[in-house]
């Protein structure tokens, strides 16, 4: 889903912001996908807002790896997350034994979501997910133009060195 791909964006928009980069971040999808379908399929009573809460944490716990290696073991980001993109990987085809999470076995509102429209714009139906994604951009895009938090990503990443004689830590 298109949906999906720009969400990940957004998160990976604001590593590329400070100037370094996620290879793993296809691994960290892949995996928060797996074991979230897995207890899914196990409960299909979750709902649907612990869901999302459950795959964005183990999405940022994920991530928080790869931050802490880069920001505080000082290494490159480049090398950090090619090694978690094969780490993550291996680590998700031993404990699924390289099987998948089948849609027979997920919930009826999941398998259903994708067609699920939030509103018509005359000819056009504006599907949920799409909305969802488009809300999350917004946000986004509000955030790093005017919150300090997001400025001080815009100004570490232009000129890690000007952000640092301003006082931020680049």
């Amino acid at each position: 889903s298109v949906a999906v791909i720009a969400v990940v964006a957004v998160g990976q928009t604001l590593v590329i912001l400070t100037r370094n980069i996620d290879l793993s971040v296809g691994s960290i999808v892949g995996f928060t996908a797996y074991i979230v379908g897995t207890i899914l399929s196990i409960n299909n009573d979750i709902p649907p807002v612990a869901v999302v809460l459950m795959a964005v944490a183990m999405g940022a716990v994920m991530g928080s790896i790869n931050g802490l290696l880069v920001a505080y073991g000082r290494v490159p980001a480049i090398i950090v997350t090619l090694g978690t993109l094969a780490i993550f990987r291996t680590v998700l085809v031993e404990i699924s034994g390289a099987n998948s999470v089948l849609t027979n076995e997920l919930p009826r509102w999941l398998v259903n979501l994708p067609p699920v429209n939030a509103f018509t714009l005359g000819p056009l139906d504006i599907r949920l997910l799409f909305f969802l994604a488009v809300v999350v951009v917004i946000i986004f895009q509000l955030v790093v133009s005017y919150l300090p938090w997001g400025r001080r990503l815009y100004a570490i990443g232009s000129n890690p060195d000007a952000a640092r004689v301003a006082g931020f830590p680049a």
